[in-house]
């Protein structure tokens, strides 16, 4: 496994090949093996905690058993006994450094959240000036998460590069001696898992507080629920694609600029938030619909249920999504309307109307006549039409996190 630098963009890819035989790489591109790569992307304040790659490495070239025909010494049973010695002390110092600094960083979240609401508090009172905080304040409680998101960023990448290092040392250990240590090792990493640590609960709190700070305790209200009120919207939509390791990084990056959207801001954050259900409705005989869209055919549609959060979730979104061509001159577009989860079932039998599903919303008068005759519309066409004959197929779950 190499890594690949190109010096123009300055972005790093992983090249897998047989000891870098038959490689060929444009001009301006660096090809560096994983030891020098580690080495030129030590964080200062890790320096003494990273994994021995280089130490781990030259003990595998130094077996003490007699000489084999034309293959150098065995390796020995004494030989792996204080290779795994050193590892597993390799292991326990990257874990207790991981551990260590993530405590750390949870209590300067904490610390933070106080201070922030402390200072909120006296603004939504007294207002900024004399009486309130001075926008000193701000901007010092600003530098604060700043320096707190960095943190993050630091750690998550000390613990990428040293799973990375693990992963490939045993690699290297088993080729090299002809011991497999992997399935042994797989289970003293478990024991000791630095490389497990869930960032999102992190990226959320600083998020809500670094929006508090930035907008000086007026931050802009979003929409939990993704898509807001409207029945009909159109969405134009770029994609990037983004290596796990550097997920991490693009959400502090990103949160910078833009809030994460909780979906449920009443509640402490928990890993399912961030999930996303959808249930696919089609032909079972033909996947017509499924067709449709892979195939990206003028009108193709997709009929889904979704829901935003865990299965407790009340609100259920009813979807249809339809793709519209280049050359028709029209956006696809995605039409919607949300129910409780407890009326579903009920409406997908035929046995609950469309007017009875949005009666409650036109005593309490939340919405519009007009939005809600909308909502009514969609659902009485979706209930007429050959969608509803369709039994649902599949079920799909992801986890997101929106800005």
């Amino acid at each position: 496994m190499l890594i690949v630098q190109d010096l123009k963009t300055r972005s790093r890819t992983w090249l897998s090949t047989r000891d870098g035989k038959n490689l060929s790489v444009r001009p301006g591109v660096v090809v560096m093996k994983f030891g020098e790569q580690l080495r030129s992307s030590v964080i200062q304040e890790y320096q003494w905690y990273y994994i021995d790659y280089d130490g781990l490495k030259n003990e595998l070239k130094g077996p003490t058993g007699p000489l084999k025909a034309g293959k150098g010494p065995e390796w020995t049973e004494d030989d792996e006994t204080r290779f795994v010695e050193r590892l597993e002390s390799e292991l326990d110092k990257v874990h207790t450094k991981q551990k260590v600094k993530a405590m750390e960083i949870s209590r300067r979240i904490a610390v933070s959240e106080r201070e922030v609401k402390d200072v909120v508090n006296r603004l939504n009172e007294r207002g900024l000036g004399e009486n309130g905080p001075s926008e000193e304040e701000f901007m010092l409680l600003e530098e604060d998460l700043s320096d707190i998101i960095a943190d993050v960023h630091d750690l998550a990448k000390f613990v990428q590069l040293n799973y990375t290092g693990f992963y490939k040392i045993i690699k290297k250990h088993d080729k090299t001696t002809g011991w497999h240590l992997k399935p042994v090792f797989d289970s003293r990493l478990k024991a000791k898992p630095f490389y497990k640590e869930n960032y999102d609960a992190a990226v959320i709190k600083l998020s809500k507080l670094y929006d508090l700070v930035r907008t000086r305790g007026n931050p802009v209200k979003g929409d939990s629920a993704a898509g807001g009120g409207q029945a009909n919207f159109i969405r134009q939509t770029t994609k990037y694609w983004v290596h796990p390791d550097n997920v991490t990084e693009l959400k502090l990056i990103i949160l910078k600029h833009l809030p994460v959207l909780v979906f449920n801001a009443n509640k402490d954050f928990d890993p399912e938030d961030s999930a996303i259900t959808s249930i696919y409705y089609d032909n079972p005989d033909t996947w017509d619909l499924y067709e449709g869209r892979l195939k990206k055919t003028e009108g193709a549609e997709a009929i889904r249920l979704r829901w935003y959060g865990g299965m407790k979730t009340e609100t259920i979104f009813v979807e249809r999504k339809t793709h519209r061509e280049d050359w028709t001159g029209e956006k696809s577009v995605k039409a919607r309307f949300a129910m409780k989860e407890k009326n579903v079932n009920a409406y997908m039998k035929g046995e609950l109307l469309p007017a009875a599903i949005f009666e409650k919303a036109r005593k309490e008068g939340k919405k519009s006549e007009k939005a809600i005759a909308e909502d009514e519309r969609l659902a009485s066409d979706w209930a007429a039409g050959d969608c509803s004959a369709m039994p649902p197929i599949c079920i799909y779950t992801c986890m997101e996190d929106v800005f």
